[in-house]
């Protein structure tokens, strides 16, 4: 079954960027943030303590961002009933990066020249700019395997659950990032 699926990569800090390593910042001085990051003081605080970039643009031009550990309430027993969504707590022990935007078909396409993401409830999807489509699950893994080919300094992989929700509540404890 293929379906809408948008993408999104993240990757795992690279081993030298921990503290203590030569490779940390020694004096203090906060990361650079390029323009196009919007990213807030806990992130550029995070980017400090690891000694690495706090957001980042790959070879084909996918931003990423890095989303500090933390912990936070996963799950929304309102709006979805389920047992398995119950909120509770979720700490995340490690900083990851994430990208700004979903996967989009220009980007996808770099990897899978022939991809079409044709129409989904009617609506056209296969400009561009528009994030990609009518991709399987173990597509979006072998697209993040040739992403890490590409890239020998960050491996590449989809977020987990927790992960994206955590990234996408942006630190915020409302039901959604823009308040109830």
């Amino acid at each position: 079954m293929r379906v809408l699926l948008i993408l999104a990569a993240a990757l795992a800090l690279p081993a030298c960027g921990r503290e203590g390593h030569p490779s940390s910042d020694p004096k203090g001085v906060s990361p650079s943030v390029p323009p196009w990051a919007k990213v807030a003081p806990i992130q550029v605080e995070a980017a400090k303590r690891a000694g690495v970039p706090v957001a980042f643009q790959n070879a084909i031009g996918m931003r990423f961002v890095l989303i500090p550990e933390g912990t936070f309430t996963m799950g929304d027993a309102e709006s979805e009933p389920r047992p398995d969504e119950v909120p509770h707590k979720v700490t995340l022990t490690k900083s990851y990066y994430m990208a700004i935007t979903e996967t989009t078909n220009f980007e996808y396409r770099k990897f899978k020249a022939a991809h079409d993401s044709r129409d989904f409830q009617g609506d056209g999807l296969n400009a561009d700019a528009q994030p990609v489509a009518e991709v399987s699950y173990n597509d979006a893994i072998e697209f993040a395997r040739w992403l890490s080919s590409q890239d020998p300094a960050h491996v590449y992989r989809l977020p987990t659950e927790a992960e994206w929700e955590y990234a996408c509540r942006a630190g915020t404890t409302s039901r959604y990032w823009w308040g109830d």
